[in-house]
């Protein structure tokens, strides 16, 4: 009786963490569908990664960044040809605690992923997590992945949304990994850093920019030689809507290239910084 209070108590601090870090709502599009999504799916924003990790097992994690003013995350769900499998927030922080497959929330919310046996790798399926209001409304996002297992599985919109969190987070280590277009345009910003110092270009190039993150993915398309085109918006540190002057024009839309360089797959443009 105790450890259900204990789980109970747990699972309502996590919502209200989760729903007051969420108090102020802006767009944000995972789908390519976005636009036909209700206004409210548009509000979430949530980041899988599918990195794989030293520790043993099969997992991926997930961020939820961003949701609708009023909304908590109340079940997670990995649903599939050969296997269906949804938890609650209760249960999640239950397997947070004891180790179990499935979803898991551990640390009052800091860490949050799902976990699964071998017997599941290679299963092609959706990953939906389902926000409740205090009206009873609910909001359902979704999105399509291959559970990996064993070796790396990349996707041209995961490597997309580590880049702009490492941009957000001022990790050049975690850039330098997922750029791969030229260092020329830094190398002449800053001549007296060691153009083969990457790190150190990005580092001073961080310090030009403004602290911002991913707002919206506004449409993606694949072209003929496996690259992947995004464009997207971004937004400043308080939620307002990131903006830069090119050639005289204000632009809020940006376009990154997603090609594989080195056998992996990278992004091919820089940050803007000018604000």
């Amino acid at each position: 009786m105790n450890k259900m209070k204990f789980v109970l108590l747990v699972s309502a601090l996590f919502v209200l963490i989760l729903t007051s870090a969420c108090g102020t709502t802006s767009k944000s599009g995972i789908s390519p569908t976005i636009d036909t999504q209700p206004s409210e799916i548009k509000q979430i924003l949530i980041v899988i990664d599918q990195t794989p990790k030293p520790s043993e097992g099969n997992s991926f994690d997930f961020v939820v960044k961003q949701i609708p003013e009023g909304y908590s995350l109340t079940e997670m769900q990995w649903i599939s040809d050969k296997s269906k499998i949804i938890n609650t927030t209760a249960e999640a922080i239950q397997h947070g605690a004891n180790g179990e497959d499935g979803f898991y929330i551990s640390g009052n919310g800091q860490y949050s992923g799902f976990i699964y046996p071998d017997t599941m790798k290679g299963q092609v399926g959706q990953v939906v997590f389902i926000f409740k209001n205090d009206q009873g409304k609910d909001l359902t996002w979704k999105k399509k992945l291959t559970l990996a297992g064993g070796i790396s599985v990349e996707y041209p919109q995961n490597t997309l949304e580590q880049y702009i969190q490492a941009v957000t987070n001022r990790d050049a280590v975690k850039m330098v990994e997922l750029y791969g277009g030229s260092y020329k345009g830094l190398s002449n910003l800053f001549p007296e850093t060691d153009a083969g110092d990457k790190h150190k270009l990005f580092e001073q190039y961080l310090k030009l920019m403004p602290k911002i993150a991913l707002k919206e993915i506004i449409s993606q398309s694949e072209g003929s030689k496996g690259e992947y085109k995004f464009v997207i918006s971004l937004k400043q540190e308080d939620g307002t809507l990131f903006q830069t002057k090119e050639f005289d024009k204000i632009t809020d839309k940006f376009t990154y290239t997603v090609k594989r360089v080195d056998d992996k797959l990278k992004i091919m443009e820089l940050p803007p910084y000018q604000a």
